[in-house]
């Protein structure tokens, strides 16, 4: 379902052909049974996208480099900093995805 979350073109392909098919086959019931599940399925993801992380203490202030060249960069703070990149790498994961995987 999360293929069709930001694309609103492909929710209203699938919608018309769903539509078409179960008309045309005499199937207008499990046709409206599947829109309501996908419809629900994109509205249950779209609210998980809406979690609020609380904090119990403050943002630290970020740590400023004294010079341009690498070695003059606080190690805390690169650190700080490539947790912040890879959390937006890891929240791109769909709960799907790690079905069937070995660990």
């Amino acid at each position: 379902f999360h293929d069709f979350e930001s694309d609103p073109a492909a929710i209203k392909l699938l919608r018309e052909g769903v539509k078409e098919i179960a008309s045309c086959c005499g199937y207008e019931q499990n046709g409206a049974q599947l829109l309501k599940v996908f419809m629900d399925q994109t509205a249950s993801q779209s609210e998980r996208k809406k979690i609020i992380v609380m904090q119990d203490h403050p943002i630290p202030d970020s740590i400023i480099p004294k010079g341009d060249a690498f070695e003059f960069f606080d190690a805390q703070e690169v650190a700080r900093q490539l947790c912040i990149y890879e959390q937006s790498i890891y929240a791109k994961i769909h709960p799907k995805e790690l079905l069937d995987t070995n660990w």
